[in-house]
Parts: structure tokens; C-alpha cells; sequence
């Protein structure tokens, strides 16, 4: 698992860096982020109730200039957690998408 960390400017991605993850537990996504703000030169973020549960329920959120305590320049900051494609093999039951005849 990784983070990935995004600054939107403009509606372009100005600056992103990614961070190993060994868990999804919310204590081991605020390193990563604290790790992915220092790499990026951000102040870090107020991680509210709204910005878990997103997480929780879609493995993103983003953070708008009114999330930080600094005046920061960007329009976004999103972060997101990245699965391994090789932990996550995810293929239909259904038997029309069975080609192996």
C-alpha cells in the first residue's frame, strides 16, 4: 500500500509525491501525510471528521485552502491510498466474462 499526495493549482497537478503505507490504520495515514506535507513544503492539513470518513469510505479525500491553519497557495490538496494490484485481484464471478473456452 502507498499515499499519495497531490497539490491541484489551477485545475494541474503542480506537485505529488507518494509514501510507502504499511497500513490503512488512521494513525499510519497521518505519518505518511505529515512525511508527504514536509516533502511538498505544505503546512499540514487539519484532518477532520469529514476528511475520515471519506478515507474510510473512499480511500481518498482532499483538503481546500480553508483546511489549513497557514495560508497556503493551491487549490487542493488530495491524498490518496493506493492498493497493490497484485493484493487486490478483482475479477467478476459472471460467466459471460469467462473466455476460457
Amino acid at each position: 500500500m502507498r499515499l499519495w499526495g497531490i497539490v491541484r493549482k489551477n485545475h494541474k497537478i503542480t506537485a505529488q509525491h507518494i509514501v510507502p503505507l504499511s497500513s490503512a490504520s488512521l494513525e499510519d495515514i497521518v505519518d505518511a501525510m505529515d512525511q508527504i506535507a514536509r516533502k511538498l513544503d505544505l503546512a499540514r492539513p487539519m484532518l477532520l471528521e469529514k476528511h475520515e470518513q471519506e478515507l474510510a469510505v473512499y480511500g481518498k479525500t482532499c483538503f481546500l485552502p480553508r483546511d489549513f491553519v497557514e495560508t497556503v497557495a493551491l487549490d487542493r490538496f488530495e491524498i490518496e491510498i493506493l492498493f497493490d494490484e497484485k493484493a487486490q485481484k478483482r475479477r467478476s464471478n459472471d460467466p459471460r466474462n469467462d473466455f476460457s473456452y
